[in-house]
């Protein structure tokens, strides 16, 4: 039975939620984001699940200033990718790199890191 589970087990590479305080009408789509992150970094749209709160109430650095805080869960080594997406967020969410911070667990190790 466990054995039927994990081969019909969705394979989820990244789960990311993207916290902002950008309001949603001021994104650009959603759906072109979660597309470019897949198509940019190698991966299936079916590997991803993406998850947008925008409108969060947010302060980084002692401003109000466009921001995010994004948490990624991977099965995978996730700098490289983590890197990467910080352009994608900039490209969509209009967030400049040095206020995008990424958090990364990897579930296999159940480690925590910063970026």
């Amino acid at each position: 039975l466990l054995q039927e589970f994990q081969n019909n087990e969705p394979k989820m590479k990244y789960k990311i939620r993207i916290e902002t305080n950008v309001t949603a009408d001021k994104i650009k789509d959603v759906g072109t984001l979660m597309t470019d992150i897949a198509s940019n970094y190698g991966h299936k749209p079916e590997n991803l699940l993406v998850q947008v709160c925008p409108g969060m109430p947010m302060l980084l650095a002692g401003t109000t200033a466009p921001c995010a805080i994004v948490f990624v869960s991977s099965q995978l080594d996730s700098v490289p990718f983590c890197l990467q997406l910080k352009s994608a967020l900039n490209k969509h969410l209009g967030v400049p790199d040095e206020r995008i911070k990424i958090n990364i667990e990897c579930v296999c190790m159940r480690n925590l890191m910063s970026l």
